[in-house]
């Protein structure tokens, strides 16, 4: 472990072991052949932050866009989109209706769609992206929420009807399964836990998507990728995509935030309950991360701006000589930012 007041470091010591194949290349192909034919579908993609980089000390930086560039089939609205078409896919099936993706995209079930409740957990971006999905596709949506804490207007707007569950926030997901199983609803969820892992998968074959289109712009091959950690699926997926693109020689960093950090405590051994990491993001990450950091409120912070956790990150080890030889973080290291949440409205348009 190191780091100063403002993050801690954590260098993974199983970072390279051989482990599971958590999402096989045959279901990365049938997610990217979907999503790219997508009525509407934008990928997202990289630009230079050069001033950025000079601050880092680093010879490059890219990281997602804003404002205008950042509408785009990002992670959130890949993976909960995709996720939902295939468990309404499945629902026409036991119904006797044979729909595809692409059939469904273009409003051809829309009748027996509405036949069927697609319910969903998870946090807001992916909720958001769930109900949306289901109001282009004509089926009904219900989402699970905790009582408290969560910006639910975006998902309001969406046509869903919200149901709350007053359960601990980490019950949650399995709570909502339970109730939507009780229902006889198929259910879409942002993370998995033993005896759930079909439909995360899913979701997470959809975030490889994103990292690939976003890493295919670069004019080379990074040497490190900070990715924002959450419950992890978005960086198992990013660390599984470079390792396919890129072969094992990026090191990946997944930066979470001080007190919300299950990856890094995980790693450091410090299970923590009320903050359990996604089952088939541990498997990769384990193994596939080079390293865990996590970084302060204030870091992220800068004057009356937000800045991107895995920025501040950068910006922290930059200043700190152990960490950056940690990192092996010098002046000719290429440094990609990815998994930043990103808007999901006007997406399904």
């Amino acid at each position: 472990m190191t780091g100063s007041q403002s993050f801690r470091l954590f260098r993974n010591p199983h970072h390279g072991v051989p482990g599971v194949v958590v999402l096989p290349q045959g279901g990365f192909r049938r997610a990217a052949a979907d999503i790219r034919a997508w009525p509407g579908y934008a990928p997202v993609s990289l630009r230079a932050w050069p001033g950025e980089a000079a601050r880092a000390g680093v010879a490059a930086l890219h990281g997602v866009g804003v404002g205008a560039e950042a509408k785009a089939f990002g992670f959130s609205a890949a993976g909960g989109a995709y996720a939902a078409a295939r468990v309404l896919m499945a629902a026409l099936a036991r119904r006797g209706v044979t729909a595809n993706s692409a059939a469904m995209w273009q409003g051809e079930c829309l009748a027996e769609a509405g036949k069927v409740t697609v319910a969903c957990a998870g946090a807001a971006p992916h909720a958001e992206a769930v109900a949306r999905t289901m109001k282009r596709l004509g089926a009904r949506c219900v989402v699970f929420l905790p009582r408290d804490g969560v910006k639910r207007e975006a998902i309001e707007a969406s046509g869903a009807e919200i149901r709350f569950l007053s359960v601990p926030r980490r019950d949650l997901p399995r709570e909502a399964a339970a109730e939507a199983e009780r229902e006889g609803w198929p259910f879409v969820a942002d993370t998995s836990w033993p005896g759930y892992t079909e439909t995360p998968r899913d979701i997470m074959q959809a975030y490889r998507v994103v990292a690939e289109e976003a890493l295919a712009g670069l004019p080379e091959a990074p040497t490190h990728i900070f990715a924002q950690g959450g419950k992890g699926a978005v960086a198992a997926a990013i660390s599984v995509q470079a390792r396919a693109r890129f072969g094992d020689a990026v090191r990946l960093v997944v930066v979470e935030a001080e007190g919300a950090a299950p990856l890094l405590a995980s790693a450091e051994g410090k299970a923590v309950p009320e903050m359990e990491p996604n089952l088939l993001a541990w498997q990769e990450l384990e193994r596939g991360a080079f390293a865990f950091m996590a970084v302060s409120d204030s870091d992220t912070l800068r004057g009356e701006e937000d800045i991107p956790a895995g920025l501040a990150a950068l910006l922290g080890v930059a200043r700190d000589e152990a960490a950056r030889a940690a990192l092996q973080l010098g002046a000719q290291s290429r440094v990609v930012l990815l998994g930043a949440e990103e808007e999901v409205s006007d997406l399904y348009a």
